[in-house]
C-alpha cells in the first residue's frame, strides 16, 4: 500500500507567495505600470520574501542573510561555518533593481533602534565572529591544499567572501534597517521607505513626494 506524504505548512506558504508574485507581473503586462506603483511592486516583494525567509529560519533552524546593494538583492544561508549563495528556491537568488529604482539602505544611526534592548551591537558582535569563522575556515582549506600538493606556484588571491549586511536569524530576530527606494528620474520624485524593527513583519510607509 502506498503512502502519500502530503505538503507541509511552508511549502505551501511559499506556494502561495510565488502565486502572488506571478500574478503581479502578469498585471503589469496588461496595465501601464506607473512610476509609484513600480516602487510599491519592489517594496512588496522584498516584504513577502523577507517574511517567508524568516519563518522558514526558524521553522529549519538556519539562519539566513540578505546581501542588498544598489543594484539588488539575494539572499545567503549559513553552514555553520560560511555563508553561501542560495541556488534553490529561484526567488532567493539575486534579484535586480529596476533602471528607475534607486535603493538606499541604512544600517547604522537609526534613532528608533538605538534604544532598544536588543542594539545593533549584538549583530556586530555576530558578523565579527561569523567573519573570524570564514577566514579560519578559508586558511584550513588553504593548508589542506598545500599538504595535498593541490597547490602549484604561489596561490592566487581569494576573492572577498559574499556576506550579508543584514542577518535573519533562527531565532526570528532580524537585524534593524531601514531600506529607502525612490525614483528619481523625473518630478515628481517618489520614496518608499521599508523597515526592519527586529522582527517580522517588515513595516513600509506610503509612496510619498518627500524625502524621508
Amino acid at each position: 500500500m502506498k503512502h502519500h506524504r502530503g505538503f507541509t505548512l511552508l511549502e505551501i506558504m511559499l506556494v502561495m507567495l510565488l502565486l502572488g508574485l506571478m500574478a503581479s507581473y502578469v498585471v503589469v503586462n496588461f496595465v501601464s505600470e506607473s512610476r509609484t506603483a513600480r516602487i510599491q511592486k519592489e517594496t512588496d516583494r522584498l516584504q513577502q520574501l523577507v517574511q517567508v525567509v524568516s519563518e522558514t529560519a526558524i521553522l529549519k533552524q538556519h539562519d539566513f542573510g540578505l546581501v542588498l546593494n544598489n543594484k539588488g538583492y539575494q539572499f545567503l544561508v549559513h553552514d555553520g561555518q560560511q555563508w553561501l549563495e542560495v541556488s534553490e528556491p529561484k526567488f532567493m537568488q539575486f534579484h535586480p533593481w529596476p533602471e528607475t529604482v534607486q535603493a538606499e539602505l541604512e544600517l547604522e544611526g537609526l534613532s528608533w533602534a538605538e534604544d532598544s534592548i536588543l542594539g545593533q551591537e549584538e549583530f556586530r558582535k555576530l558578523q565579527e565572529e561569523l567573519l573570524e569563522q570564514q577566514e579560519e575556515a578559508a586558511e584550513e582549506e588553504e593548508k589542506n591544499a598545500d599538504k595535498k600538493g593541490k597547490a602549484k606556484g604561489p596561490l592566487k588571491r581569494r576573492e572577498k567572501p559574499l556576506l550579508p549586511n543584514i542577518y535573519i536569524l533562527s531565532s526570528g530576530d532580524i537585524s534593524p534597517f531601514q531600506l529607502v527606494l525612490a525614483d528619481e528620474t523625473e518630478r515628481p520624485f517618489w520614496y518608499q521607505v521599508l523597515k526592519g524593527e527586529y522582527s517580522i513583519p517588515l513595516t513600509k510607509s506610503e509612496v510619498e513626494n518627500d524625502r524621508p
